[in-house]
């Protein structure tokens, strides 16, 4: 009697652990889960500044290239007015001598 009541008893305590280690299992897969989680939002949150900075770069180069093209404009026509200029000049100095 006092054999299966011990047999009772090592299979109760082998019961409970093996609950225990289930339960333990349980919640390291849901701790993993969760900080695997967290770690995968972090990186899309990076991943999204770094997209939303590429945007900002995009468009400030978009800036910087028109507003070198129109400095080009500015330059050929500064150029332009400087040749005007000296022709206006040269006719200048041609009427003074004949005058």
């Amino acid at each position: 009697m006092e054999a299966i009541i011990l047999s009772i008893i090592s299979y109760l305590v082998l019961l409970i652990v093996f609950v225990i280690c289930i339960v333990m299992f349980h919640k390291t897969k849901q701790s993993y889960k969760h900080r695997m989680q967290a770690q995968l939002q972090a990186q899309l949150e990076r991943e999204l500044k770094i997209a939303e900075i590429l945007k900002d770069l995009k468009d400030y180069h978009l800036f910087l290239t028109e507003k070198a093209e129109l400095l080009g404009e500015w330059e050929k026509e500064i150029r332009n007015l400087h040749q005007d200029l000296k022709k206006i000049k040269q006719m200048n100095i041609a009427n003074n001598c004949q005058n």
